[in-house]
């Protein structure tokens, strides 16, 4: 089992959107008994709240369930569990290199996957309402991610 874990400020716009995707990607190719994803913030200004709206329309779009999905900051056990611990931002990644002690190799910048986009960003969408940019860099990263994954399976 490869568990995977995105990481945004808030744990409601662009990491649970990232999450759902990567979960209907997994859903679509059988995978779901061999990875598992999940979503965490950096800050604890969100906890307990569901998604933002928009990322609720695009989760809504693609059919995944974000019903139950509450925003959590990440742990230090997180950093035990993952294996890939995949950050949206420049900020994200140095709070979580700060906080991973001998985990720092689980870290990774989203958009990091493809040579091309090395160390673009996904820009938080909270407040200028660009969840569908969001949702569009995502996909064109996330299957790339699946299939790194896959290949350590």
């Amino acid at each position: 089992m490869k568990k995977v874990l995105f990481v945004c400020l808030g744990n409601i716009c662009r990491s649970p959107m990232a999450e759902g995707m990567l979960a209907q990607l997994i859903e679509a190719q059988g995978l779901s008994q061999h990875i598992q994803v999940a979503s965490r913030a950096t800050s604890t200004w969100e906890i307990g709240n569901p998604p933002h709206i928009g990322t609720q329309h695009v989760l809504n779009r693609i059919g995944f369930d974000w019903q139950n999905k509450k925003a959590e900051q990440i742990n230090p056990n997180d950093f035990e569990t993952y294996d890939y611990i995949i950050a949206m931002d420049h900020h994200n990644v140095k709070y979580l290199l700060e906080h991973a002690g001998i985990h720092k190799d689980k870290i990774w910048l989203l958009r990091d996957i493809d040579e091309k986009t090395k160390g673009e960003i996904i820009p938080d969408p909270y407040f200028d309402h660009t969840h569908e940019v969001t949702y569009k860099l995502l996909a064109e990263s996330l299957p790339q991610w699946l299939e790194k994954i896959k290949a350590e399976l």
